[in-house]
């Protein structure tokens, strides 16, 4: 049974990149197609290091600063949540028995 090629192929075809018929051309294309996209990574990376060293990445939706730090008590906190949440999951492992809330309550 014949499928419909992908629809990659399909827009190939629509931008006259056929592949297939020379393999140095085959190449060749596949090497500026990677190229490009290189370029266009290299400019959107540039472009967000620019933003950031204007401080212009950390604004809010209404154009004011993000201005919450780094706070030790909420890593504290998330640490300890997820060291218990660790040894539960040490002692299902391990065949031991787990305290379950019930849910019916």
């Amino acid at each position: 049974m014949w499928r419909s090629p992908p629809i990659f192929l399909k827009m190939m075809n629509k931008l006259k990149i056929f592949f297939g018929k020379d393999a140095q051309a085959d190449w060749r294309k596949i090497l500026v197609i990677v190229a490009v996209l290189i370029l266009f990574t290299l400019v959107l990376d540039a472009w967000v290091f620019m933003d950031m060293k204007r401080g212009e990445a950390a604004l809010q939706d209404d154009g004011t600063l993000i201005t919450k730090r780094f706070d030790l008590g909420e890593l504290r906190h998330a640490t300890l949540y997820y060291e218990g949440k660790a040894e539960e999951f040490e002692k299902i492992g391990a065949g031991g028995t787990v305290e379950v809330a019930d849910p019916s309550l």
